[in-house]
C-alpha cells in the first residue's frame, strides 16, 4: 500500500489517495476509523502533469488537488 497524497481537513481528520496494487482509492481518515469513499479509475491518474510528491515512493504522481478535481468533474451529476 502506498499513500500518494493526503489533504488534512482538521485535527485528526484527512482525506487521502492511496494505491493498493494496481487499484487507487479515495479514503477518509479519522482518529478512530478509515472509510473508503471511492475507487479512482486508473485513467484518472495518468502521466500528464506528473509532479514530485512529499511521500517517499510516490514520486511522479499528480498532486491531490488535480486528482480530486479530475475525479469529481468526471462523476459530477448535471443538475
Amino acid at each position: 500500500m502506498q499513500m500518494l497524497d493526503r489533504l488534512p481537513l482538521g485535527q485528526d481528520k484527512a482525506v487521502a489517495i492511496v494505491r493498493l496494487g494496481s487499484h487507487y482509492y479515495f479514503i477518509g481518515i479519522a482518529a478512530s476509523q478509515i472509510t473508503l469513499l471511492a475507487e479512482i479509475p486508473e485513467d484518472d491518474i495518468d502521466a500528464e502533469g506528473y509532479e514530485s510528491s512529499p511521500f517517499p515512493g510516490a514520486e511522479g504522481y499528480l498532486d491531490f488537488k488535480k486528482i480530486l478535481k479530475k475525479y469529481t468533474d468526471r462523476h459530477r451529476k448535471d443538475e
